[in-house]
């Protein structure tokens, strides 16, 4: 005999060998034992988690010799959770009706593919047979799969069967995209969702499988397939096969990643390491190792995005949840690394990988993209929440303006008030430690340095510091605004180590008594910008730097 693959050799034939779907199959033996039989079963869910094997079931179930439905008229009155009677739920699978089926002969259930009968004839035929008896069995079965990929005009042919079919006659659909089957159809179906099967689940399965097949995998090994099954035992099956065929009777960690292309973890965690304590270069280098190792970029991608799901889950709970499904070893790891960010900040870190992942799919320069990708993760920085800027933007409104000492100063007329120009002071400043002050604060405070580099320090005493800016600088203007100057006097605090008092003069130049009055009135009107509540409000909560006020009269 040709071999047979493992999905096919080991298919459940019983209700109990079934993996992961306990709510479907228990609920199914229930109907059986009180005999409340659906004429119409709909199952639905993803792919290679036992729709097909369990409609088989049942359909042995209804039609088993020995089964609970042959064993006489009183079924109604006995009690379900009779230890007898469970063990005569399960098709026997030696009577002739259960070896027709499990053969695929039998003349009483049919296998139709709704993917390739999709017309209104192929239902049309179905209805001319559904006419008559079942051949040898007690109900006449149809199994439709893919039934969502049935045509419109095909659905309305087989909705009065489906409302009033003959007694004899039960339907089971089975589909994955069960949104696409008409609402007509799905109320008067019995609905069983099937659900993903747990990691921990198939890796118990798995490891049943190996010793059946007598051969020998390390722990990591089943955990990484059933992992990459995401919830499917089919595709584990067929993981589990193909690493047979490769390694042999014994199966690595190590075996796996050379054959499925798969990253090493350990290299992985070090990349995320990397990037969450914004190491650019390492993380660069990390990401040209396996380039030049022949990884694949996308699965990396892939993997990068699902490990900052799960730190976001870890770091933002407050306890890690069973349904993560993860590795002892690989779960330390990942809970040592949610510490080095916060929850905000891993937000941000998965956003922007799942944005990446996506561009690197379609990339036709993926490592290019990918380097990129690097860079702006390696640049997040805290989120500063916006009841925290709310908070500083009151403080800011209600707090009261510092009275200082102003320097002697001269005064002229603007038309609408009087301006204060001050002397300049002719002290030589100490241009030593200013200069390193105007360094540190480029870095520190960019937009402030922004504006301290319009004017000019021309006093540096022990308890006070003296800028000077040309008569009409915005920002001069700026720097006396309660906020700003306060600003600035902290962090000159927070330079020198001492407290300095801020002092603000403009040169000494006056307006000429004919200075046309357009400009005047400009001027104004800048004026009146910068001291307008929203404007004010806007530069302290993004940080902004006014660079230019412009009128209509410009």
């Amino acid at each position: 005999m040709s071999y047979q693959v493992l999905a096919r050799k080991y298919r459940p034939q019983l209700f109990g060998e079934v993996v992961g779907q306990a709510h479907v199959t228990q609920t199914l033996q229930n109907a059986l034992t009180s005999n409340r039989i659906h004429h119409a079963y709909l199952f639905t869910g993803a792919r290679g988690i036992g729709k097909t094997t369990v409609a088989r079931i049942l359909a042995k179930a209804l039609n088993c010799e020995k089964g609970v439905l042959g064993q006489g008229p009183a079924l109604p009155g006995r009690k379900a959770n009779s230890q007898s009677l469970r063990s005569i739920v399960e098709p026997c699978d030696q009577c002739p009706n259960c070896l027709d089926i499990i053969q695929g002969k039998s003349l009483d259930v049919h296998e139709i593919d709704g993917a390739s009968n999709t017309s209104v004839e192929d239902v049309r035929e179905i209805r001319e047979q559904v006419k008559y008896l079942p051949a040898k069995g007690r109900y006449k079965i149809y199994i439709i799969d893919e039934v969502h990929m049935l045509s419109t005009s095909a659905f309305n042919a087989l909705l009065k069967t489906l409302e009033e079919p003959p007694p004899h006659v039960i339907f089971i659909f089975a589909t994955t995209e069960v949104h696409k089957i008409p609402a007509t159809i799905l109320s008067r179906c019995q609905r069983y969702d099937f659900r993903r099967i747990p990691t921990l689940e198939l890796v118990a399965s798995l490891k049943k499988l190996s010793e059946l097949e007598k051969a020998v995998f390390e722990e990591d090994a089943l955990h990484l397939i059933a992992h990459e099954a995401q919830g499917s035992l089919r595709d584990a099956q067929s993981l589990l096969d193909q690493a047979i065929a490769f390694a042999g009777s014994e199966v690595r960690y190590d075996d796996l990643k050379k054959m499925f292309g798969f990253l090493d973890r350990a290299q992985l965690w070090d990349l995320l390491k990397s990037i969450l304590e914004k190491d650019r270069q390492g993380a660069l280098n990390r990401l040209n190792e396996f380039y030049q190792s022949g990884s694949d970029l996308n699965r990396l991608a892939q993997d990068i995005l699902n490990a900052f799901r799960n730190l976001l889950l870890i770091r933002s709970l407050e306890s890690v949840p069973a349904w993560l499904d993860l590795p002892k070893e690989e779960l330390a790891t990942l809970q040592t690394l949610s510490g080095l960010a916060e929850v905000q900040e891993l937000d941000q870190l998965f956003s922007i990988a799942y944005r990446g992942a996506e561009d690197i799919a379609r990339a036709a320069f993926p490592k290019m993209v990918f380097e990129v990708l690097l860079i702006r993760m390696t640049q997040v920085t805290e989120i500063v929440p916006l009841n925290n800027i709310l908070e500083r933007l009151e403080k800011l409104q209600g707090a009261p303006m510092p009275v200082t000492t102003e320097p002697r100063a001269n005064k002229f007329s603007t038309g609408v008030g009087e301006r204060v120009i001050a002397t300049p002071i002719v002290t030589p400043p100490t241009t030593a430690k200013w200069s390193d002050f105007e360094k540190w604060v480029q870095k520190e405070k960019p937009q402030l340095a922004s504006i301290l580099s319009h004017g000019q320090m021309v006093k540096y005493e022990e308890k006070s510091v003296t800028l000077q800016f040309e008569k009409a600088s915005v920002y001069g203007e700026m720097l006396q605004e309660e906020d700003r100057k306060r600003q600035l006097q902290d962090t000159l605090t927070k330079f020198f180590g001492k407290p300095l008092s801020l002092q603000i003069i403009f040169s000494e130049k006056t307006i000429s008594a004919d200075a046309d009055n357009s400009k005047s009135q400009t001027k104004v009107l800048r004026e009146q910008a910068l001291k307008h509540e929203a404007v004010r409000e806007a530069t302290n909560i993004f940080g902004a730097v006014i660079e230019e006020v412009k009128t209509d009269l410009d």
